[in-house]
């Protein structure tokens, strides 16, 4: 290395051979990882990679027995390669086999113009999902462990088990009607008994008149917010919820500022009583002439 870097001295170059140079370290560190892999086997032993050097430089059949290796490792994986491929063409035929115009119509659903007009709820969003109960959780979700036996009954199930019902309540309703006519044949004949008179519906008043029940009509496009309860338009109700969700004691702040708001204790009562008793007590600033003409009239 001192001989390499004297003889090329002049030659710019080879300036990172100078210690003073900022890729000396670079270099020196890649001298090291060189070094380190001529002199040291792949499991570790250290002299055996320059001996396998020096005994392929004297047999060259063993360089021809790891290229064969190669070369069957190269075939292999072309070979799985091409059957990748086959099968990924077969099932491209297959795909382009099917008569996807051969169909049958289940059902056709028709949108009218009260589908049109109707106002649906506005979708949740993720806050809502979020701050949604364990119950409603548990309604918006599908039971996992429902089983194809609990599944909501079809029309032939129906028609199957009320077919069942209709023949056990008509066995069930022979030996009945044998002994009702028995007995009918035994005793008298009895006029019927008018039928009873049902009694007048009872009307509870309703304690929550029209008059009295709040407006809850909203402004076009807007949302109630879940947390202020106040009217944010659709466009604001992402923004408005996040800084609220930022500052959890925003809520009370804000709420404690409208109360201080809303009171006051300013008393607007007597202003013109007040007024007057002023300007009788302070003639050098009200016109006592002016005053007690007004009085008087």
């Amino acid at each position: 290395m001192t001989g390499l870097s004297q003889r090329e001295a002049g030659n710019f170059q080879f300036d990172f051979l100078r210690p003073q140079h900022t890729l000396y370290q670079f270099f020196t560190r890649l001298v090291d990882q060189y070094t380190i892999l001529l002199t040291t086997a792949p499991d570790g032993a250290a002299g055996t990679r320059a001996q396998n050097l020096a005994s392929d430089a004297k047999d060259r059949y063993r360089v021809l027995g790891r290229a064969r290796a190669r070369a069957e490792w190269a075939r292999h994986q072309e070979a799985r390669k091409a059957a990748r491929e086959e099968e990924a063409e077969k099932e491209r035929i297959a795909y382009h086999q099917i008569d996807w115009q051969d169909f049958v119509v289940v059902e056709t659903v028709v949108f009218d113009e009260r589908d049109a007009e109707v106002t649906l709820p506005a979708p949740p969003t993720k806050n809502d999902l979020q701050s949604a109960s364990l119950e409603q959780k548990a309604a918006m979700s599908i039971d996992p462990s429902r089983r194809l036996e609990e599944a909501m009954p079809t029309f032939e199930d129906e028609t199957t088990w009320g077919g069942a019902a209709l023949q056990q309540e008509t066995h069930a309703a022979k030996p009945v009607a044998a002994a009702a006519a028995a007995t009918t044949a035994a005793t008298p004949y009895r006029p019927a008994a008018p039928a009873p008179v049902p009694a007048a519906p009872k009307i509870r008043p309703h304690h929550h008149p029209a008059s009295a029940r709040p407006n809850t009509v909203l402004p076009p496009n807007t949302s109630i917010c879940p947390n202020c309860g106040q009217a944010i338009p659709n466009a604001e109700i992402q923004e408005h919820m996040r800084i609220e969700l930022l500052d959890p004691a925003w809520r009370d702040q804000h709420r404690l500022a409208q109360q201080r708001g809303a009171t006051t204790n300013l008393s607007m009562v007597d202003v013109a009583g007040n007024l007057k008793r002023l300007a009788s007590q302070r003639g050098d600033v009200f016109d006592e002439t002016v005053v007690k003409r007004r009085e008087g009239g």
